[in-house]
């Protein structure tokens, strides 16, 4: 194996010598600037994105009824001619096929009449279009590169709204202020308690356990070995006297 073809990236040193530098048209106020249209195409991607999944539901209730009631009606109809029923049984088929497809043609009328279809494709492609700016912002904010990029930005975000010309839902606009209210709550409400947490945190009530920790007095130290001397002597007595006493029975 050719090990010279091959490279570990963590033996891949990078340098850098000198700092990214920001160019002079790139001020703090276009920088704010980007950043709260950041919000705004945020909010936009949703309102579109949810907008296209609410239509695109009511545009499956409208038409799935109407070709499911198509498919049953053709089957009436096939049936209503076969020699296989009597006569009655098929004219009351043939009454069940033409209630059937005045139902469908209802719905079908209706679901064209309210454009579900059309107004899920606007606003699906408002949202893809939305979010391909959102990513173009983004790299913008860190590496900027385009002079003009605020002039491009709005004549597109007018393309997308001239293009789009259904309105979303107020419900879902309502949603979308409800949960960043609810969001800046918590943010709020979590700061001042991660911060008496982190910065006034009280060690009062920690209790460090005392060691038992047993003295010698240095006084007694002569004295017990003393003792430890005489015990020795004693024993070493007693076991000479028992060997004594033994060796004098041996002899008797």
């Amino acid at each position: 194996m050719d090990t010279s073809s091959t490279s570990s990236i963590g033996s891949i040193k990078r340098t850098f010598v000198t700092e990214y530098v920001y160019p002079e048209w790139f001020t703090k106020k276009k920088y704010q600037f980007y950043k709260s249209m950041e919000d705004r195409l945020q909010k936009l991607i949703y309102i579109h994105n949810r907008s296209s999944d609410y239509y695109d539901r009511l545009n499956f209730r409208i038409f799935a009824p109407s070709i499911s009631i198509t498919a049953i009606s053709s089957v009436a109809s096939f049936l209503s001619t076969s020699e296989f029923v009597g006569d009655d049984t098929q004219n009351a088929f043939g009454v069940a096929v033409g209630v059937m497809a005045s139902i469908s043609a209802m719905l079908q009328s209706l679901g064209s009449a309210m454009r579900f279809n059309a107004k899920t494709e606007a606003h699906r492609t408002a949202a893809e279009q939305y979010n391909r700016l959102l990513v173009r912002l983004k790299f913008e904010m860190e590496m900027p590169n385009e002079e003009d990029f605020t002039d491009n930005l709005e004549n597109e975000i007018l393309d997308v709204q001239n293009k789009c010309n259904y309105f979303p839902p107020q419900f879902i606009i309502n949603e979308w202020d409800v949960n960043k209210r609810k969001k800046k709550t918590l943010v709020t409400e979590a700061s001042p308690l991660l911060e008496s947490n982190l910065g006034n945190r009280s060690f009062s009530n920690i209790r460090i356990p005392n060691p038992s920790i047993n003295i010698i007095d240095e006084s007694n130290l002569s004295d017990t070995s003393a003792n430890i001397a005489n015990i020795a002597n004693n024993s070493s007595n007693a076991n000479n006297a028992s060997n004594a006493n033994n060796a004098n029975n041996t002899i008797v």
